[in-house]
């Protein structure tokens, strides 16, 4: 009768324990996070030597961690021969809470190359998943 004891004690603290543990119905986040790039507008032309920002609009489902853009040349204009590149790489920069809005401080384009620029910009969340939005915009004379 004793072991017949410990073994329902022993049992009774089992089924206890596991039922103390997380959920095996909550489901992990695998959702990416969301990116709307407000500005610069698709395909705008801005006029070299013009000031402009950067608005993006992240959001995600649960918690976003990490943001980040770049704007790289993908087009240089037919009049430059040089090998010079104007370039914007961003470091990410920490987030908290499932939403974000941020417009970068005017970037200036006195030093840049005419041509077609990408804007690409990254997010990520706590759970890991990554999203990547772009947009083109041109630098004109």
């Amino acid at each position: 009768m004793k072991k017949f004891s410990v073994f329902m004690l022993a049992l009774s603290i089992a089924i206890g324990l596991s039922s103390c543990g997380s959920s095996s119905t909550e489901a992990s986040d695998t959702e990416k996070p969301m990116i709307t790039i407000e500005q610069p507008s698709v395909n705008q032309q801005i006029k070299a030597g013009d000031e402009f920002s950067i608005k993006v609009i992240v959001t995600d489902n649960k918690e976003l961690k990490n943001w980040k853009y770049d704007i790289a040349l993908t087009t240089k204009a037919p009049e430059k021969k040089n090998n010079d590149t104007w370039e914007v790489i961003g470091t990410m920069q920490p987030l908290s809470g499932a939403s974000f809005t941020k417009t970068t401080p005017q970037l200036t384009t006195a030093t840049a190359i005419l041509g077609i620029y990408t804007l690409t910009v990254t997010a990520d969340d706590t759970a890991g998943n990554v999203a990547t939005a772009t947009r083109t915009f041109s630098l004109t004379k």
